[in-house]
């Protein structure tokens, strides 16, 4: 079986498990990783993005060895995602970055 009931919402308020409770407010969203804006490493991005610089690295290296050009093309689709992956994070720094100025605009304007 699939399901597992969770009680109704004065069911689970009563246990102390109320909607959205233990995931920042969004229950919805279980299983993701919310992280506050504070708790955001700016290092993170550079781990990330050296990860991801390494793999195309590699697949480069694969497309010039390989030896059909199908084999070619599955890499090169794979570096295609891997760009793709990179400028998702350079999206995702900027946004972050963003709003944490923003922050701090509103701790130095109180």
């Amino acid at each position: 079986k699939d399901e597992v009931y969770i009680g109704t919402a004065e069911e689970r308020a009563a246990m102390g498990h109320g909607d959205g409770k233990g995931l920042g407010g969004a229950g919805h969203l279980a299983g993701a990783i919310i992280l506050p804006e504070e708790e955001v490493d700016p290092g993170m991005y550079t781990a990330q993005r050296n990860k991801i610089l390494t793999s195309i690295s590699m697949l480069r290296e694969q497309v010039k060895e390989s030896a059909t050009e199908e084999e070619a093309a599955v890499f090169e689709a794979s570096i295609a995602k891997e760009v793709a992956h990179l400028e998702k994070i350079n999206k995702d720094q900027e946004y972050h970055t963003k709003k944490t100025e923003e922050a701090k605009d509103v701790e130095m304007a109180e």
